[in-house]
């Protein structure tokens, strides 16, 4: 993964105060009004009653482990007894909650005039307001966060037991969230070269790159909020808060909205933290997350290709399928979270993803550049991914094709990028049922389960593959320990999309 991001020190261990960095999140959005300080208000007085949230997590499975009396759960999905000790996290670091920061930040010398509007943030892209182009096609009417309902209580445990998940599975994930916990940096944020934090450099293979902390502190908490933890709710709330507040640190604004574009993490940076923005925003529906979202939202919309319609390394430049995986990800949590996603957005990211396929859509290749084209397994499961989250039908044949391609060829044994992608192409066409997922599963779940570091400062991560992965040498231990912890989730990180069409109709084993 060419993660490239911006020079902010990454070893910088900053003091508790929040007053120690200049805030540089200005005039993300059109003028409040009046209700900006009635608003401000209303939230600092609600933040002198909140209670102060203690640092180290409980880490027992509280979110599936309270079941409704009409829903049985099996027994392996309860009460697990972890090994780590969640007593060697060191409480050092003080901070407001996210909600007071926020207004703090956004409030701060807002200039009204200094952003335009969506509808009018460029002549060569006629921003729409018409949203039916991301619909999915068994989509819910709602729009609310519904397909982001399975990471809690019931609904998480249920989907566990019927996608095949496990308690040595979901002890993974846990594991590997205490792991990234206790490599978090003192300002909240992470970064891909761990060894500045309190490992102090005991675990190795640290990630090159060293200046994509928006990169790396999305990633980090997409992993947190993927399994239920925001910064309203769940036992790491306050970590999440800490990273959610780092993060609006990170931010650049301009005309065209808030970017987290790094040198080294580039656009990839922006999707995966405009991902996180919009998933916290869509669990916990906090106003103070709402503007700086769509400011993020606002940005992927003019850094899209005008001609082509994807997005790559800079705003504008003719796109790659690689990058275009996390804006179109962005984009869907953004969706979900019912901000503004301009049709016309979709349709060129469509028309993008037209120009890399091959085989009538069983394949996606890396560029629109005939040498590029082919049915590689990373881009193919990313282009898959894609169309699925922008509505094709389940059986729609291209996509069939596909399915069987990725199918037969398995997970991989070190490529944690692919891993990721083809699980959630797999786990959602088949809604998580029937002979191909329970294959597919089997292997990536035990293979993940039992390479999971289990002794040492490093327990609870994954060793990055020497080869054949996308970003394991740059992105490091981090990188490797947050995408298989992702891969891990995919039980109820989002409701399988094509639930209301019978996985029994499709048959990929021929």
């Amino acid at each position: 993964m060419n993660i490239e991001t911006n020079s902010i020190r990454h070893n910088q261990h900053v003091s508790s105060s929040l007053e120690v960095h200049k805030p540089r999140w200005k005039c993300l959005v059109p003028a409040w009004g009046s209700s900006v300080l009635m608003h401000t208000v209303a939230i600092l007085l609600l933040a002198l009653v909140t209670l102060p949230l203690p640092m180290l997590p409980d880490l027992a499975l509280d979110s599936v482990s309270v079941p409704n009396e009409d829903v049985e759960l099996e027994e392996e999905f309860l009460d697990v007894d972890l090994q780590l000790d969640p007593e060697t996290l060191d409480e050092t670091v003080v901070v407001d909650d996210v909600s007071k920061t926020m207004v703090k930040l956004l409030a701060s010398d807002f200039q009204a005039d200094d952003i335009t509007p969506l509808d009018t943030l460029t002549e060569a892209i006629d921003f729409g307001t018409d949203l039916s182009e991301f619909e999915s096609v068994s989509a819910d009417s709602e729009m609310s966060g519904s397909r982001l309902e399975g990471r809690r209580g019931t609904t998480k445990a249920n989907l566990l037991r019927t996608g095949g998940g496990t308690k040595s599975s979901e002890k993974a994930v846990q594991n590997a969230l205490y792991w990234i916990a206790r490599h978090q940096y003192a300002d909240g944020s992470w970064n891909f070269d761990h060894t500045h934090s309190e490992c102090g450099g005991r675990c190795e293979n640290p990630g090159s790159m060293t200046k994509s902390r928006a990169g790396a502190t999305g990633l980090a908490l997409m992993t947190y909020l993927g399994a239920g933890h925001t910064h309203h709710d769940g036992t790491y709330r306050r970590l999440v808060d800490r990273g959610i507040v780092a993060l609006a640190r990170m931010v650049k604004l301009d005309k065209n909205g808030a970017s987290f574009k790094e040198p080294q993490g580039n656009m990839y940076s922006h999707g995966i933290a405009t991902m996180a923005i919009c998933e916290a925003y869509a669990m916990t529906g906090d106003p103070a997350l709402h503007d700086p979202a769509q400011a993020a939202i606002n940005f992927i919309c003019y850094a899209q290709d005008p001609t082509g319609g994807g997005w790559r390394y800079q705003p504008r430049e003719a796109g790659d399928t690689s990058v275009m995986g996390w804006q179109i990800g962005a984009l869907k949590s953004g969706y979900l979270s019912q901000l503004s996603v301009p049709s016309v957005v979709i349709r060129k990211a469509k028309q993008f993803l037209y120009s890399v396929s091959v085989m009538d859509g069983a394949g996606y290749g890396y560029t629109a550049d005939p040498k590029t084209l082919g049915q590689g397994p990373s881009t193919t499961a990313i282009g898959l991914l894609c169309r699925m989250y922008m509505g094709i039908d389940r059986h729609d044949p291209g996509l069939q094709s596909g399915m069987e391609f990725l199918s037969k060829r398995g997970p991989s044994g070190g490529n944690v990028y692919y891993n990721y992608y083809a699980t959630q192409v797999l786990y959602h066409h088949t809604g998580g049922k029937g002979p191909v997922w329970k294959r597919w599963n089997e292997k990536m779940r035990d293979q993940l389960v039992n390479s999971q570091i289990q002794e040492g400062h490093a327990a609870g991560s994954w060793t990055p593959a020497e080869t054949g992965d996308h970003g394991g040498k740059s992105g490091g231990r981090l990188y490797t320990t947050a995408m298989s912890a992702m891969t891990l989730e995919v039980y109820y990180r989002m409701m399988p999309m094509y639930r209301e069409q019978a996985t029994s109709e499709l048959d990929l084993e021929q």
